[in-house]
């Protein structure tokens, strides 16, 4: 199970460039470091490089302990129309990976929109 320290070792991983980003959000809580993650991701989409992230963030969310998986859900999980909104050129849902795509569709039936 990844907890949230292990979360943080393995975004900077991927995104060395956000190491004290991340360390500040992770220092206030774990929805605040998967809110700057995907602010991240929001600005990588018209760079189209978003495979390594959303490959992490679909990790953390099947091997992630229960904290890690509710901010996943609740911060980026809920702004997946938002990301795709900005995806002008490129089609987003096809690299989404399939237990992402899960948790957005159960999302969408729980609150019946």
């Amino acid at each position: 199970m990844i907890c949230s320290a292990e979360a943080v070792e393995k975004m900077i991983s991927v995104m060395p460039a956000m190491e004290q980003e991340i360390h500040r959000a992770a220092n206030k809580s774990i929805f605040e470091l998967i809110q700057v993650f995907t602010d991240r991701i929001k600005k990588m989409v018209a760079e189209n490089t978003t495979e390594h992230a959303l490959q992490l963030l679909d990790e953390l969310y099947r091997n992630g302990d229960q904290q890690l998986k509710l901010a996943i859900e609740n911060v980026f999980i809920f702004s997946l129309e938002t990301i795709a909104a900005l995806c002008q050129d490129i089609e987003f849902w096809p690299h989404l990976p399939p237990n992402l795509h899960h948790a957005y569709v159960h999302q969408i039936c729980r609150s019946n929109i």
